[in-house]
C-alpha cells in the first residue's frame, strides 16, 4: 500500500495510475489472502488428521489461489482489507473450538497436562484473532463515520 501511495501521483499518467492500482491489488490480495487461509489450514489439518504433508500442501494452495481471485475481482482494497479481518479473526477463532472438539485438548486442558506447546498455539490464535477482529470493527466503524459525514447534507 506504501509503494502504491508513493505512486498515486499527479504527475503520473492515468494508464500507469490504473496499472500501479491493479498490481496492488493483486499484492495485497495475495499477501492478506494467506491469513484466513491459513487459519483454514489449522482447522483442515485438525478435521484431517491423517491427511499428511501432501494434503497441507494441495489444501493451502488451492485455497490460497481461489480466495485471492475471489478477493482481486472484489476490486476495492478496503473491501479486502476488511473481509479478510473478518474471515481470518472469525477462523482463527475457530482453531482452539475445533482443537478442544476433535482432541479434547481444551485451553484448560493442556494447560492443566503441561501440553505448553498446544496451549500456546491456541492461546496465539486466540490473541490474534481477537485483536484482528477489533481491528476489523475499528475499520468499518472508522469507515462508516466517514461515510455518515459524507452522506448527511450540510
Amino acid at each position: 500500500m506504501i509503494w502504491l501511495v508513493a505512486r498515486n501521483k499527479k504527475n503520473i499518467p492515468e494508464k500507469k495510475r490504473r496499472f500501479n492500482e491493479w498490481l496492488a491489488r493483486i499484492y495485497l490480495s495475495a499477501s492478506i489472502g494467506m491469513y484466513p487461509v491459513t487459519a483454514a489450514a489449522f482447522i483442515a489439518v485438525k478435521l484431517n488428521p491423517d491427511g499428511g504433508r501432501g494434503f497441507i500442501y494441495q489444501f493451502y494452495f488451492w485455497v490460497w489461489l481461489v480466495v485471492t481471485i475471489l478477493l482481486i475481482i472484489r476490486r476495492d482494497n478496503f473491501k479486502i482489507t476488511r473481509d479478510c479481518l473478518l474471515l481470518g479473526g472469525l477462523l482463527g477463532m475457530a482453531i482452539p473450538i475445533v482443537n478442544g472438539l476433535v482432541t479434547g485438548n481444551w485451553v484448560w486442558v493442556s494447560w492443566r497436562h503441561g501440553y505448553y506447546d498446544i496451549l500456546f498455539i491456541d492461546l496465539l490464535w486466540l490473541v490474534m484473532s481477537v485483536a484482528t477482529l477489533v481491528t476489523w470493527l475499528l475499520a468499518v466503524r472508522k469507515r462508516q463515520g466517514k461515510l455518515g459525514r459524507a452522506l448527511s447534507p450540510a
